[in-house]
């Protein structure tokens, strides 16, 4: 594990300060390091990664989305095809439960992604998860919780369908202490170690 983190430190220790999110949600396109100052919030996806090498650290802020319930196709965070991102020390929190088949952080297509020190909480009515991967090639999650259902925006409340992590098609690592309500698997590699 610590050869992993230490792989990890190198590979995002090079990229350039991008500056503060400071008070609304954005579209990333220069690469670089991201943080947040204060909570974010947006009717419908919030961050939209559109280039590779991006690290957002919340430094324990909450990304809220979806509060206008538009739903399936508006995640907290989505990267589509964006090589190397880095999401650390955040809330991510789905705000209403009026969407279907939602997940809070989308990614798919994408080599290398890692997700640590985070809680992320997807509220669907039906489907739906905390975390869907498709076709990502090394994605690692460390120290994280993952919960799916989480219904009126409680994390204990659980009820209807979802997944905590969706792996579909893609090579997962999952280490430290890390916590989903259910995983969901179609293809891929899922290897799982507790520290």
């Amino acid at each position: 594990m610590r050869l992993l983190l230490g792989i990890l430190v190198v590979l995002f220790a090079s990229l350039a300060f991008a500056g503060p999110i400071n008070d609304s949600c954005v579209n990333i396109s220069v690469a670089g390091v991201y943080t947040l100052t204060q909570d974010i919030s947006a009717a419908s996806t919030c961050i939209e990664v559109q280039t590779p090498g991006v690290r957002i650290d919340c430094q324990t802020y909450e990304i809220q989305f979806d509060t206008s319930g538009v739903g399936s196709t508006h995640p907290g965070i989505r990267d589509s095809s964006q090589d190397d991102l880095l999401v650390e020390n955040c809330v991510i929190r789905d705000m209403t439960t009026a969407s279907s088949s939602n997940y809070a952080i989308d990614i798919g297509g994408l080599t290398n992604f890692s997700l640590i020190n985070s809680t992320v909480y997807s509220n669907t009515s039906n489907g739906g998860g905390a975390v869907q991967s498709s076709s990502v090639n090394n994605a690692t999650f460390i120290d994280v919780v993952l919960v799916a259902n989480a219904s009126g925006n409680s994390p204990t409340a659980l009820s209807g369908s979802g997944t905590g992590l969706y792996v579909l098609r893609s090579n997962i690592s999952v280490l430290g202490r890390t916590a989903a309500n259910a995983i969901g698997y179609s293809g891929g590699n899922v290897t799982i170690t507790h520290s």
